[in-house]
């Protein structure tokens, strides 16, 4: 991707660690990286960065991952961003509640590896894409 074409991505996670796992592997396939550790953090770097997708982890510190997908939703700047969800709940409960508040995608975090989410991401955004034209 060259710079023109390359999408901005915003990680949302709060352990740092696998804040920067992630980051690195979306940096590396060819991703601008953006990145928030709390939920108060990720809508102001969102309002104001306006990344193409947003890579959403549920339990954060501040203002959880459901509040900001809804938050989010509310917001018409954001409204139509894809929100790609990746989190350890797998609760049935959690993925229709996040789902009916316009995820995109829900992956579990156990499930897959950073490299797979960067694919899966990928390919979400090839999705709402050609649904674009």
């Amino acid at each position: 991707m060259n710079k023109d074409t390359k999408k901005r991505i915003l990680v949302v996670e709060d352990d740092r660690f696998l804040m920067e796992i992630y980051a690195h592997k979306f940096f590396e396939g060819g991703f601008d990286v953006l990145t928030a550790l709390d939920g108060e953090e990720a809508l102001e770097k969102a309002g104001k960065e306006k990344p193409d997708v947003i890579l959403l982890d549920l339990v954060l510190p501040k203002i959880d991952g459901l509040e900001v997908l809804r938050l989010l939703r509310k917001n018409k700047d954001l409204s139509k961003t894809p929100v790609v969800v990746l989190t350890n709940r797998g609760e049935k409960s959690t993925v229709e509640k996040a789902v009916k508040l316009g995820a995109t995608a829900y992956i579990t975090k156990i499930i897959y590896t950073p490299t797979e989410v960067v694919t899966k991401v990928k390919s979400v955004m090839g999705a709402v894409n050609r649904s674009k034209k």
